[in-house]
This record gives C-alpha cells, structure tokens and sequence, in this order.
C-alpha cells in the first residue's frame, strides 16, 4: 500500500538488490530503510501492487531506475525529470484557483526569478556502499543549471494568468481548496485567505512573492541524491537512470515567482 505520506517512489530490480548486497551489506541495508516519504519498489512487481500503481501514475513509469514524485498539491506521481517544472506550474494554477475562489478580479506575475538552491550536507550512504569520499553537489556529473531550463515553465505559468469579474470571498470553496491539495500550511496561501477573512476592511491589492525552494529542496535532499548516486553506477547506460541525474541538475534551482493580485 502507497501511504498518504509517501512522496518518493524508487523502482529497483532483483539483479541491483543482488550487485548491491554483494558489494556493501551495509550499505544494501542504508537503501533498503529509506526516509519516511520514500518507499523502494523491487520490480517485477505483483499483480494488485501494480493495479494500486497504475491508479497514481502512467503505467509506462513503472520501470527499474525510475524515480517517481509527488508533491502534496500534485494527485499523481510524475517522473523526477518533470517535477520541477510541473510543482512550478501547478502551485502557481492552486494560487490562481484561490484567488479567484477569494473574490480576485485578476491575478498576474510581475516577475520570475531563478533562485540557486544550496547544496545539502554531505549523504554518506554512497561512501559506505562504495569505499569513496561522500557525495558532495556538483559529483557523479550533477552539473549546475543553466539559465534556460526552467524556460518552457515560465511560459506556462504566464498563461495561467487570469483575469475575473471579481466578487465577495467564497471562504468556504476557499478552504475546500486549501484542504484538498494539502496547502493549509503554506503561508502564503494562508496568509491571503487571512486577509480577505477580514470584513470591516476587504483587501484590494496585494503583492506576493512565490517560492518554490523548499518544495525542490523536500524531495531533492542529499538522501535522494545519495541513492541516485548508487542506482546510477549500477544502472550505468540505462535511459531511466540518465533522467534522473538530469532532474538533479534541474534541482539545484527554483523559481520565485512575484504576483499582484487585485480585488
């Protein structure tokens, strides 16, 4: 069963498990006993473990080195190559929702950063499974993004842009929102349903500023990073493994996106 709180999804075969515990028992047993969000998959999977699967992502994703994600406010799990693009746009289309659930005659980006994230600590688990120093950002070929990959999210999220009559805050589809994608404790989406709760004073414009970082930095942690690590020495060549190391470049940076919503 894929509990709520899972929101990593790695998918190994017998034969890795097998290089694995040949090489390191050690370090078989740090990837064996993954974070709390993350659970290991060993493939070929049965028949009801895959039904469950395909009911939370495309079943063309179910394969040995895939890595499959999903943020709190996403339904399905999606390949770790597209999660930075996709948490960008999809937090963006949930705050436009809420906006205009609060009653928003238009909401619209002002402007969009591309902010460096910092490398997390050093992982131990590939210096324990390989006898080498420990992995450290910028190793294994994690090359630093550059100022283009986060171009076709951008475009995205401009056209989510939106205009609207405007109106009297709907503080009850506005909650509904909040509570079905899991963003009661997101501060800036709590921070405008606060201010258009008040009544003796309604809120008219407002600036905001969009920080995807610490969403990036949840699933992109040196744990994660570690295990990549491993899966891509002994996954070396396969098409899966080469996505994953990508995603990682792609995650050593967000996007901070300036909104102006008006009322």
């Amino acid at each position: 069963m894929i509990e709520p709180y899972i929101r990593k999804i790695i998918f190994v075969d017998d034969s890795f498990l097998e290089d694995l515990r040949h090489r390191s028992i050690s370090g078989y047993q740090q990837f064996e006993a993954p974070d709390l969000d993350t659970k290991i998959i060993t493939l070929p999977a049965n028949s009801s473990e895959i039904s469950e699967l395909v009911s939370c992502m495309s079943s063309s994703d179910i394969r040995a080195g895939e890595v499959m994600v999903r943020a709190p406010y996403i339904d399905q799990f999606i390949p770790l190559d597209a999660f930075t693009e996709d948490c960008a746009v999809e937090k963006y289309r949930l705050w436009v929702q809420l906006c205009l659930a609060l009653g928003a005659k238009s909401v619209s980006i002002t402007n969009i950063e591309e902010i460096t994230i910092e490398s997390d600590a050093k992982s131990e688990l590939s210096a324990s499974i390989s006898g080498k120093a420990p992995l450290i950002e910028g190793e294994a070929g994690f090359k630093k993004t550059d100022s283009e990959q986060h171009r076709q999210a951008r475009q995205s999220i401009m056209r989510l842009n939106a205009v609207a009559e405007g109106s009297e805050p709907n503080l009850v589809e506005a909650e509904r929102i909040l509570k079905r994608h899991g963003l009661q404790g997101d501060n800036m989406f709590r921070s405008i349903f606060d201010m258009r709760s008040v009544s003796s004073n309604r809120l008219t414009k407002q600036e905001f500023s969009l920080d995807l970082t610490s969403d990036i930095k949840k699933v992109m942690n040196a744990s994660l990073k570690a295990k990549v690590k491993v899966m891509s020495e002994l996954y070396s060549g396969r098409i899966e493994i080469d996505s994953v190391k990508k995603a990682l470049e792609k995650g050593s940076s967000a996007l901070k996106l300036s909104v102006t919503v008006e009322f």
